[in-house]
């Protein structure tokens, strides 16, 4: 692939990688002449990263026309050539508290309501923006909202749509399947309320610290649900009743149902009489060492040696499934043609097996197995040089496909 860059840029300069993304690499940057701190986000220009350039430059279109405090703001864009590597790159301000999804993590799994609350009225203030210049985000969730010491902001902008013409009859399916509207996995449309329904999945994640459709063992058959059934993602039992009601009017399956992001700033779980809660738990002095502690504690030298049965383990999900990035429909056109009733036992089921098998379960035999290495077993270690923040959450789904992505 071509690249039209000759020199590197004289105004900035790269820094260390702050995030790795479905959409490329993000560095912290520095202003030469200012000192002022950026967020680079960059691509590789080579024919593999295709995908990856079209959604940087969609980003870099969306963006560069929007002006709201709840949008991450557009600094400029250039291209840069370090070490005979040519890079397309964003410019966006920098938001050094991270992201509502490492919020969610790094304090505990779940928010109080108090936070959820707050955090839930600013993205719907920043959803309503967009919408009003007629653009949707198509991928709302955790990890595309900014806290900062200001507010948050929504980020992210590489599946965002100008809203389709009513002569426009193709509509292109991407996103993070978890938190898509089941509109939009079918294919059918692709409008604000696809953002409303993403609104509701997120504020489920704020509070169990879990991807919506976690009850559900398997992300595919989550898709499959999502798009073939009547079914709806689990409300949080730890949610007053106006936060029920409030996931009640984002969560219905028809979009004409949906709350608009207007009508929604009017629910009570909303008010702006509601006590305003910090921002984020850490503040921007204390949030690298809040870091620190949190990697120490996750320590996985006690786990050294730890063997488990493949046959356990090898259908569980992790967060790369759960946040996977997709951007076409024929992964998702495989998993409907294929009947669930044809899946095997679910991890659930097989770890009930060895429990009985351990004497308790129903058979209560009290002997105890010999769990030793064997042809069906695997060793799963821990290595010290395993990094806690390693990113594998967002990985679109066309790196695993068969070809028919963008073009």
């Amino acid at each position: 692939m071509e690249c039209s860059c000759c020199d590197s840029p004289r105004g900035w300069v790269r820094g260390s990688v702050i995030g790795v993304g479905a959409f490329g690499t993000v560095n912290l940057a520095m202003d030469k002449a200012t000192g002022e701190l950026l967020a680079v986000k960059s691509v590789e220009c080579k024919e593999e990263r295709k995908g990856e350039l079209v959604a940087i430059q969609n980003e870099i279109n969306i963006l560069q026309k929007l002006d709201s405090p709840w949008i991450v703001k557009f600094l400029g864009e250039a291209y840069s050539e370090d070490g005979g590597v040519c890079r397309r790159n964003l410019l966006m301000e920098y938001i050094s508290g991270g992201s509502v999804a490492d919020v969610v993590q790094r304090f505990g799994g779940g928010l109080e309501e108090s936070v959820i609350r707050n955090y839930t009225r600013s993205i719907v203030k920043g959803i309503e923006y967009l919408h009003s210049q007629g653009i949707v985000h198509c991928d709302i969730k955790g990890k595309n909202v900014l806290v900062g010491s200001s507010g948050l902001k929504l980020a992210d902008f590489g599946c965002a749509k100008v809203m389709a013409s009513e002569r426009e009859s193709r509509v292109e399916l991407s996103g993070t399947p978890l938190w898509m509207a089941p509109e939009a996995v079918n294919q059918v449309e692709r409008g604000p309320p696809c953002d409303i329904w993403s609104v509701g999945c997120t504020v489920v994640e704020m509070a169990t610290g879990r991807a919506p459709w976690n009850n559900i063992p398997q992300p595919l058959l989550a898709m499959y649900k999502i798009g073939c059934s009547d079914e709806l993602p689990e409300f949080p039992k730890t949610l007053s009743a106006e936060g029920r009601d409030f996931l009640d009017k984002c969560l219905r399956r028809d979009p004409k149902q949906r709350w608009t992001s207007t009508q929604l700033l009017s629910h009570p779980f909303l008010s702006e009489s509601f006590q305003q809660a910090a921002l984020s738990p850490t503040s921007t002095l204390n949030f690298d060492k809040a870091e620190k502690q949190w990697d120490e504690s996750c320590s996985c030298d006690t786990f050294a040696g730890t063997i488990c049965p493949l046959s356990v383990l090898s259908d569980l999900p992790s967060p790369m499934q759960e946040e996977e990035i997709i951007h076409n429909h024929s992964q998702l056109r495989r998993v409907f043609e294929e009947s669930p009733s044809r899946s095997r036992p679910s991890p659930h089921q097989r770890i009930a097996k060895l429990a009985e098998e351990c004497g308790y379960g129903r058979n209560n035999s009290g002997y105890m197995p010999n769990w030793c290495s064997g042809p069906e077993w695997i060793v799963v270690r821990c290595h010290k040089e395993y990094k806690h923040d390693t990113p594998l959450v967002d990985l679109p789904f066309s790196h695993f496909m068969d070809g028919d992505g963008l073009n």
